[in-house]
């Protein structure tokens, strides 16, 4: 088919219960396998994966990814290699509609001691305007960078500038 839709689900009727379950078999799904693949092709427009909520959802996420076993590996991997001038990940808040508890992005470490809770990196000679960029042209009180460190021991530090990659 070039047009219209080739399978279609319905459950307009659903209010508990899942729509549509896919299982595997744990421990038998080897490297490479997956339970389910979306292959856009060679697509330049269009989404391969296309989810709306158009109610005022109050959940704990529309889109889940739970690995509590995980020890090692990625959890949610995104490869844009050919990127020249798009977005790799674009977020957007309602505007005004955040309020003073909202968050666009929480990374929560829990009770880590070690770690890192954001990397970013470049192996490139960058001369670009700012591997980490925060505009707050509008900002008239408030703050727009607000770092805290309760609790520092000996040898602690809130923020530590270097010219070379501290491993």
């Amino acid at each position: 088919a070039t047009t219209g839709i080739v399978l279609s689900l319905s459950a307009g009727g659903l209010s508990s219960g899942t729509g549509l379950s896919i299982t595997g078999v744990g421990a038998n799904l080897l490297a490479g396998g997956e339970l389910l693949d979306i292959n856009a092709g060679a697509n330049t427009a269009g989404q391969a994966l296309n989810i709306t909520s158009t109610g005022v959802y109050t959940g704990t996420g529309l889109v889940n990814l739970t690995a509590n076993s995980a020890t090692t590996g990625i959890g949610q991997a995104i490869s844009m290699t050919g990127l020249t001038s798009g977005t790799g990940l674009a977020i957007t808040a309602g505007g005004a509609n955040l309020l003073a508890g909202g968050k666009l992005l929480n990374l929560d470490l829990g009770a880590a001691t070690v770690g890192s809770g954001s990397v970013i990196g470049t192996t490139g000679v960058y001369t670009g305007s700012g591997l980490l960029k925060v505009n707050a042209n509008s900002l008239t009180t408030g703050t727009g960078i607000n770092l805290s460190s309760v609790t520092g021991g000996t040898g602690s530090k809130a923020i530590s500038v270097g010219t070379g990659w501290d491993t």
